[in-house]
């Protein structure tokens, strides 16, 4: 039933895009788009009832969390971020992920434009003309290594499709996998211990 909608509706939006309403071929395509249901993400519990959250009380998707300073459920939350004073989950990580892109370059082009003058004071012997250069070029380099850090590890989550939250959970396999390589849990050395 749904496969004859949507050709019934094709068939519309090409009646639309040969004149007939005056629309252009790209706005016929735009209203196919609007008009096209995508899929929602699953509201359901393993055993197949409605999930709740426990603390704002309303419908919780699949991958939400509750953040505690919002005071609400966020689809595929990452965190709480102080810096943007907002939660970064669905709608907003790719802001979020060019924010931390964006401060990283900063921080290497503010270190690469002050490291000049910061090595002419050392070798002219003005050290302690400039110590704002010093400091900062320092400033740009803790900076520079940190941001590069959460960079790298936001890449690797985005390419292992889960969020900070996620990734710290224990019934994700990849950190299974990473507690498995260390030596286990504790519940698996007593398992060991015990055979």
């Amino acid at each position: 039933v749904a496969g004859v909608e949507l050709e019934e509706f094709r068939g519309d939006a090409e009646s639309h895009a040969d004149g007939a309403d005056g629309l252009t071929p790209q706005a016929a395509r735009q209203e196919e788009v609007l008009a096209t249901p995508f899929a929602l993400p699953k509201q359901t519990k393993s055993r197949g009832g409605c999930r709740i959250c426990n603390k704002c009380h309303q419908p919780k998707p699949d991958r939400a969390h509750h953040c505690r300073v919002c005071n609400r459920c966020i689809l595929k939350m990452d965190h709480h971020c102080p810096w943007v004073n907002n939660c970064v989950g669905w709608g907003n990580y790719k802001f979020f992920f060019l924010f931390v892109w964006y401060c990283t370059l900063l921080a290497f082009v503010s270190f690469c434009l002050v490291t000049p003058f910061v090595v002419q004071n050392l070798v002219n012997g003005h050290f302690t003309r400039d110590v704002g250069l010093v400091i900062t070029d320092v400033l740009a380099v803790v900076f520079f290594c940190t941001l590069t850090a959460f960079y790298l590890a936001h890449l690797g989550m985005i390419y292992s499709n889960v969020s900070t939250i996620e990734s710290m959970e224990k019934k994700n396999p990849l950190r299974r996998q990473a507690v498995n390589e260390q030596g286990g849990n504790r519940r698996a050395r007593r398992r060991r211990r015990g055979r």
